[in-house]
């Protein structure tokens, strides 16, 4: 009987911890956003000729890599709890880290890249996968 307890217990548990994980919205890249080239829009306006706009693809700077904090950082630093859970909900999808902030929020981790306070930076403490807070 206490078997069969811990059996559908266990049952109950995996289904739940199943359910629970972000689903993807899509597998496809996400469409870029055309950037009208005011420059020569405003050229072409005052030549008095309408001519065609140019469209650069919008692309937002970002680091190329996860900044990493010292060794158990966590301990002793505030840790950032948004972003360490997009980085746990991220690496339960990929089996593997991002490779900078920037990826969890164009993989909709995160509705956007909060600001760190002024002065301030976040790494990640790879030890305990917390981001914290740094100077």
């Amino acid at each position: 009987m206490k078997t069969l307890v811990l059996v559908a217990v266990v049952v109950a548990f995996v289904s739940a911890a199943s359910g629970c994980r972000r689903k993807r919205e899509s597998s496809a890249a996400p469409p870029s956003v055309p950037v009208v080239d005011t420059e020569a829009a405003a050229a072409s306006q005052t030549a008095g000729k309408a001519a065609p706009q140019a469209q650069r693809p919008a692309s937002p700077p970002a680091p190329d890599f996860l900044p990493t904090a010292p060794a158990d950082a966590s301990l002793r630093l505030p840790v950032h709890q948004e972003l360490t859970g997009a980085i746990h909900l991220y690496q339960m999808d990929h089996q593997k880290l991002p490779p900078d902030f920037t990826t969890l929020v164009r993989e909709k981790y995160l509705p956007a890249l909060p600001k760190p306070p002024p002065g301030k930076r976040f790494a990640l403490d790879r030890n305990r996968l917390q981001v914290v807070i740094m100077d």
